[in-house]
């Protein structure tokens, strides 16, 4: 055997290099993949707690609406005394934004009283952290904050049982005894009776799902399916009963105090799914309903 044919011999095949430069434009191109992979995560993030924290501003000011001065700054959730507290920190509950009780305020034009044209304003400031420092040269850092404010108009109830206007009392008259006695006896008008305001009970609840099955979220080009809520109640007596919505989607995230809100899920769950649980709540008591949803891969 010639020394040429020998050497031409240990030279690697053409498809021994072709596979080698594969796996180093691999190693090269894979980390860049990874990145802009989270980012698109994370961007998906920041835009679902820019939802949150505004429902939760919209929460606040409708309980606010109803109920102004149950409102103490600062203080934890009270169903008591601090009812917009406990609706605007439920709605930001379980998700990617943290509200806190010092991250809700509340103020009102031109005072909290239930007064007509008394308007009252909720801001809920949010706190968000990016999981890759990608999205942080255009958010200025890697905790981004987020703020919301909503207003609502303060709703004045009528007084059961008191009447809108006040009714001419008759003045006392005079009846004549038949008999020559000479002495006058007065007749006096009769009080209406106030009618009892109504007893709360506990609610009954249902509620509808539309669809009933659907995707998970994956990127802006497959955005999942959008499922409906809708629930109902007997024994609310709304607003004089102090009533409360409160849904949790069974993902660990998603939760609302809307009557009908939708929601689309980030996550998959076949088997069995997703329960999806209603909760009303007044001041008789609590009443809920479920149901499982299965959430599939798109």
């Amino acid at each position: 055997m010639s020394l040429p044919s020998r050497i031409s011999g240990l030279r690697p095949s053409r498809r021994g290099r072709t596979r080698g430069q594969a796996l180093v434009e691999l190693a090269l191109v894979l980390p860049l993949m990874v990145l802009l992979l989270a980012a698109a995560l994370d961007l998906g993030r920041l835009f679902y707690s820019g939802i949150t924290v505004t429902n939760s501003a919209r929460e606040g000011a409708i309980e606010a609406g109803l109920n102004p001065t149950s409102f103490q700054a600062g203080q934890p959730c009270d169903r008591t005394a601090n009812r917009v507290m406990c609706r605007a920190i439920n709605e930001a509950s379980g998700s990617f934004v943290t509200v806190v009780p010092a991250d809700v305020s509340l103020t009102c034009t031109p005072s909290c009283t239930p007064a007509i044209g008394n308007k009252v304003k909720v801001t809920v400031v949010g706190h968000f952290s990016l999981i890759t420092p990608l999205l942080s040269v255009f958010t200025g850092g890697q905790n981004v904050t987020l703020t919301s404010t909503a207003s609502a108009q303060i709703i004045t109830a009528p007084i059961l049982g008191s009447p809108s206007t006040p009714m001419p009392t008759a003045s006392p008259s005079p009846s004549i005894d038949p008999e020559p006695s000479g002495s006058v006896e007065p007749t006096s008008s009769t009080s209406p009776t106030p009618v009892p305001s109504p007893e709360c009970y506990p609610p009954e609840v249902s509620m509808t799902v539309s669809p009933t099955s659907g995707f998970r979220y994956k990127n802006p080009g497959q955005p999942g399916t959008t499922f409906n809520f809708s629930a109902s109640a007997t024994n609310m007596a709304e607003p004089l009963c102090n009533p409360i919505w409160s849904w949790n989607f069974g993902d660990g995230a998603g939760t609302s105090s809307l009557i009908s809100p939708q929601y689309v899920y980030l996550a998959a769950n076949t088997s069995p799914g997703f329960t999806v649980t209603i909760t009303a709540s007044n001041d008789g008591g609590d009443g809920s309903a479920s149901f499982i949803l299965r959430v599939d891969n798109p």
